[in-house]
């Protein structure tokens, strides 16, 4: 009888236990085990004997059931010398010779909850990725592979053992980037002095390159309030603009977070109540959030339905993955609008609490609309959810950018 063994299509099905670490055997590839943690990161290591002891080797990253077997099959050869593939690996690590990319991808699929065990928002793993330069390999982005082009720090440090990069490379990095993206480099620095902890936590390197630099960007408070032609010119311009035009409308309209709103999902919007559930995992402050829509935005979604119907996945999105380059897109949107002062994505936000303010509409409820808490007694021990008045106020805010176009 064949040995039957996993199959990619049974892992991508098999779910984390919140309550412990799972590891699932390959019978095709004795030795061979898949690990799933509680918080859903993923991974490989292959368990096997040495000098009569037990030893695991854990296999960097989370590569494909085909490659998890002949990085194995590469260990099973060691062992068949005489040769320990763990304290290999080790001696690897000790030397400096893991390459960067390698790492940066383990880094991705692995860190995934801050230091308290609060969940890591995954627009911010997919910001970190994108600055790194990587994608997600998957939806459930426990893999992730270099973009193609190269961009992020992998196009500069591309072949480049970790244990080489220094204080220099670093502070020379982030100095080339502030030439054309002050706060991209900060972004930048900020991301790899998270990075670098991690592996130094993990033994990986003794010391962190990025520990001593500064940021070399100075930052001005972010966000303005947009005038009425300006929210005019930005939204007649999405109109003909596509799928990222459709983004730009429904983010105006709805007045909630760049992020949040890239990783809107078809099955977090209920057609029939007319509402769109903002998970707690991605939410800033880890809260679940209702956002009631109002006609315009259900337009929107009616207009995407209608020219690509689908139950599930992205709602904004030119694939498996959510829209990307999107500060050239919004480049291109504002040359469109004519011409505009400097203005942000963000500024929406701005632009909708300054309206609330300016039609008098209470603080809790303005509150409620965005998501804010902050912090008093009523946020933590009330429990009302301001449905119908956040509804009443963005169809107000709707009818309001309608009737400027």
């Amino acid at each position: 009888m064949a040995i039957r063994g996993l199959t990619q299509a049974a892992i991508g099905k098999l779910k984390p236990d919140p309550s412990k670490r799972i590891e699932r055997p390959d019978h095709a590839k004795p030795g061979l085990h898949l690990v799933i943690q509680p918080s859903g990161a993923r991974g490989w290591c292959f368990r096997y004997r040495f000098n009569g002891k037990s030893r695991k080797l854990t296999l960097t990253g989370f590569p494909t059931l085909g490659v998890a077997r002949e990085l194995a099959q590469q260990a099973i050869d060691m062992l068949a010398k005489g040769i320990d593939p763990a304290l290999v690996k080790k001696q690897q690590r000790e030397r400096g010779t893991t390459d960067i990319a390698d790492v940066f991808a383990d880094f991705q699929a692995r860190y995934t909850r801050k230091r308290g065990g609060k969940p890591i928002r995954e627009s911010t793993r997919i910001e970190t990725g994108r600055l790194l330069g990587l994608q997600p390999q998957y939806d459930d982005l426990t893999e992730w592979k270099p973009r193609v082009p190269a961009m992020g720090v992998i196009a500069e440090w591309a072949g480049r053992d970790i244990g080489s990069i220094t204080k220099r490379d670093v502070f020379e990095l982030v100095e080339d980037i502030a030439k054309t993206a002050p706060v991209g480099a900060n972004r930048t620095l900020s991301a790899l002095k998270t990075f670098f902890k991690w592996c130094v936590q993990r033994d990986i390197i003794a010391a962190s390159p990025a520990e001593f630099v500064e940021s070399v960007s100075p930052e001005t408070p972010a966000g303005r309030r947009l005038t009425d032609a300006e929210i005019g010119a930005i939204y007649r311009a999405a109109q003909a603009d596509g799928i990222f035009g459709c983004f730009v409308q429904f983010l105006l309209l709805c007045g909630q977070r760049r992020g949040e709103t890239l990783l809107a999902t078809w099955a977090d919007i209920d057609l029939q109540q007319k509402t769109w559930l903002i998970p707690g995992e991605i939410t800033k402050n880890g809260r679940a959030h209702l956002v009631p829509l109002a006609e315009p935005a259900m337009a929107i979604l009616r207009e995407l339905l209608s020219k690509a119907p689908r139950k599930a996945g992205l709602i904004f999105t030119g694939g498996s993955v959510p829209l990307s380059n999107i500060s050239r897109r919004k480049e291109r949107l504002g040359k469109a609008a004519g011409e505009l002062a400097s203005w942000r994505l963000h500024d929406f936000r701005h632009t909708l609490k300054t309206w609330m303010q300016e039609q008098r509409v209470p603080e809790d409820v303005r509150n409620a609309v965005q998501n804010h808490s902050d912090g008093d007694m009523d946020s933590r021990y009330g429990h009302h959810t301001f449905e119908q008045e956040k509804r009443d106020v963005l169809a107000r805010w709707a009818a309001h950018v309608e009737a400027i176009n």
